[in-house]
C-alpha cells in the first residue's frame, strides 16, 4: 500500500454542512473506526503491535493525540486475535525506567531499542496537524525489524464545533506549559549567566582588596540565607498542598454543597476548570451537579481533565 499524507494546503470543505454531524457524540468514534480498519488490513499475521503518542508538527505530544493513540489502541485491541497490541498504560513506565525518551519521529536505531524493550514488531506513530477547516491525522506504520514504512493512513476530519473546541482547549493547555517552561528555563540560564559575570567581576577586585576573603565569606552567608528562605517558603507550600490533598480525602463527602466544600477547604484552594461543575482542589477534581458535589478523583495519567474525571475517575469521597 502507498502511504499518501494529507495534503500541505487544505482543501476548502463546507463546515456549517458537516456541523450537525460532528455535534453528536460518537463523531469521532466513528472516524477511529475508519482509521482503525484501514490499519487492520495491512498489519502481518502475528504482529506484536505500539501504538506511540500522537504528536503535533513541532514534536510536541498533546492530549488530543494521546486521545486519538488510546482510542485507537482500545478499538483495535478488541477485534482481531491474531494480532497482539502492546498495552499502553505500562509502555511508557518501562521505556521511562530504561531512561528512553521516544517521539513520533522514529528512525531506525530508535525502533530496535523500541523492540528490545517491548517485544513490539510495528510501531504506529502519527501526527495530528491543526489545520484552518479540518483536523489531520497522518499514521505510518512502521516494520520495526526493516525500520521501513510499511503503510499508512491519513485522514482529514472536519473541524466541527465540538471537535474545534477540543483541539483548541488541549493545544491552548500544552502550549502554555511549553510557553511556562521555556520562559523559567530562560529566566534560569540568564540568571546563570548574569551570576557568572558578577562572580568574574568581583573575583577580579577582590584580588586588588585586602578584605577579599571577608567579603567572599559574607557574600557567600549573605546567598546561603537567601537559599535557606528560598527552601524554607517551597517546603512550607509543599505542606500547604499535602494538607489541602488530605482534607480533600479525609473530609469532603458526597453530597456536601458547594459553599461546604468551599468552608471546609477555604475559597482560594477551590478553582474552577472549565465547566461550572468542575473545581480542582490540589491534586483532586471536585465534580458538581445542581451544587451538590457528586465525585471526587486523583489526577492521575489516566485523569487529566474534567472529561476523564467524569467518564473514567475513580470515586474516593464516602457518601
Amino acid at each position: 500500500m502507498i502511504y499518501v499524507p494529507c495534503k500541505e494546503k487544505e482543501e476548502t470543505i463546507a463546515i456549517e454542512n458537516k456541523a450537525e454531524v460532528g455535534e453528536k457524540s460518537g463523531f469521532l468514534s466513528e472516524e477511529i473506526d475508519i482509521i482503525a480498519e484501514s490499519i487492520e488490513n495491512q498489519l502481518p499475521y502475528n504482529s506484536r503491535v505500539l501504538i506511540l503518542d500522537f504528536e503535533d508538527l513541532e514534536g510536541i505530544k498533546t492530549y488530543f493525540g494521546r486521545y486519538v493513540a488510546d482510542r485507537l489502541y482500545i478499538r483495535l485491541s478488541s477485534t482481531l486475535d491474531y494480532i497482539i497490541y502492546i498495552e499502553r498504560q505500562n509502555i511508557e513506565y518501562v521505556l521511562k525506567e530504561q531512561q528512553f525518551q521516544i517521539s513520533g519521529y522514529v528512525d531506525e536505531d530508535t525502533t530496535i531499542k523500541i523492540s528490545r524493550l517491548t517485544g513490539a514488531t510495528h510501531i504506529l506513530n502519527g501526527v495530528v496537524t491543526d489545520l484552518v477547516n479540518t483536523i489531520c491525522i497522518d499514521i505510518k506504520i512502521l516494520n520495526v525489524e526493516k525500520g521501513t514504512v510499511i503503510g499508512g493512513v491519513s485522514r482529514e476530519i472536519p473541524k466541527t464545533r465540538e471537535v474545534a473546541s477540543l483541539i483548541s482547549t488541549i493545544i491552548k493547555t500544552e502550549e502554555q506549559k511549553q510557553k511556562e517552561l521555556e520562559e523559567h528555563r530562560e529566566a534560569i540560564l540568564q540568571e546563570i549567566e548574569e551570576e557568572e559575570k558578577q562572580k568574574k567581576a568581583e573575583i577580579a577586585n577582590l584580588e586588588k582588596e585586602i578584605r577579599e576573603k571577608s567579603i567572599i565569606i559574607a557574600e557567600y552567608e549573605r546567598k546561603k540565607k537567601v537559599l535557606e528562605e528560598k527552601n524554607d517558603y517551597v517546603r512550607k507550600i509543599h505542606e500547604q498542598v499535602d494538607r489541602l490533598n488530605l482534607t480533600v480525602k479525609e473530609m469532603l463527602k458526597i453530597g456536601m454543597t458547594y459553599e461546604q466544600v468551599v468552608a471546609v477547604l477555604g475559597k482560594d484552594n477551590v478553582k474552577q476548570v472549565k465547566f461550572d461543575n468542575c473545581y480542582l482542589a490540589g491534586k483532586w477534581f471536585l465534580l458538581f451537579e445542581g451544587g451538590v458535589l457528586v465525585k471526587v478523583t486523583p489526577i492521575s495519567n489516566r485523569v487529566m481533565n474534567c472529561n476523564d474525571a467524569w467518564n473514567r475517575g475513580t470515586n474516593f469521597a464516602p457518601f
